[in-house]
């Protein structure tokens, strides 16, 4: 069956398309004629949306063997444009694409997008004389190349001095960590309210422990 996009979505600059260019960036496969997103049923909101947005006909597809829910577009026109947008030349997305010309105003969205597909909220300790601080915590996978270029655009949303992009293990995959206030502040910009995104990660970024610094004493 032959489905009908709606290709306006692409053609036309919104917090929507460029939040779904972020999702699709750290949590997307991009072939010669076809993007995909693929993600954990208990985020089924998220394509959901996707769905409406891009094609409400075009059905999700579920694999009970991974508990994972996919949505496919195809079309080979988008799907060389969003190569060219994210500077790939093969269908390598992980270690070719790179941070791709988002513009400012769009730019909390696009990163809000990373985050929901390859980022984590959650908290850390920091230790100071007699006391313990717990706070915000704010971590994001990619490739190196990608995250460096992250960080600097975070520092037009927030102006922070993170700059460390770290090795996680596997080839090819970094993360850059953002603690305490930088995560706080960080977190405020990028989910505010009526924003599309995935709801339990907007719900993390207002928790208590997140939005505020524990201090307590040491034992």
């Amino acid at each position: 069956m032959k489905y009908k996009y709606n290709l306006d979505f692409f053609k036309n600059d919104s917090p929507e398309k460029y939040y779904f260019y972020g999702f699709l960036a750290s949590d997307g496969y991009i072939s010669d004629d076809k993007i995909s997103i693929g993600i954990n049923v208990k985020d089924r909101e998220i394509l959901e949306k996707f769905q409406k947005l891009i094609c409400p006909e075009k059905p999700i597809y579920e694999k009970i063997q991974t508990n994972s829910l996919k949505f496919d577009i195809t079309n080979k026109d988008l799907s060389k444009k969003l190569k060219k947008y994210f500077s790939m030349t093969t269908n390598k997305k992980y270690e070719e694409i790179r941070f791709p010309n988002v513009p400012e105003k769009y730019l909390k969205d696009f990163i809000r997008g990373v985050i929901d597909g390859d980022g984590n909220i959650d908290t850390t300790k920091g230790y100071r004389k007699d006391k313990i601080y717990i706070g915000a915590r704010l971590r994001i996978l990619g490739n190196k190349e990608f995250l460096i270029e992250l960080n600097e655009k975070t520092k037009l949303l927030y102006p922070h001095n993170t700059n460390a992009v770290n090795k996680k293990g596997k080839e090819n995959v970094y993360i850059i960590t953002y603690n305490f206030k930088t995560a706080r502040e960080l977190l405020k910009i990028i989910y505010y309210d009526g924003c599309l995104c995935l709801k339990r990660k907007f719900d993390r970024s207002r928790d208590e422990d997140i939005v505020s610094t524990l201090v307590r004493a040491k034992d």
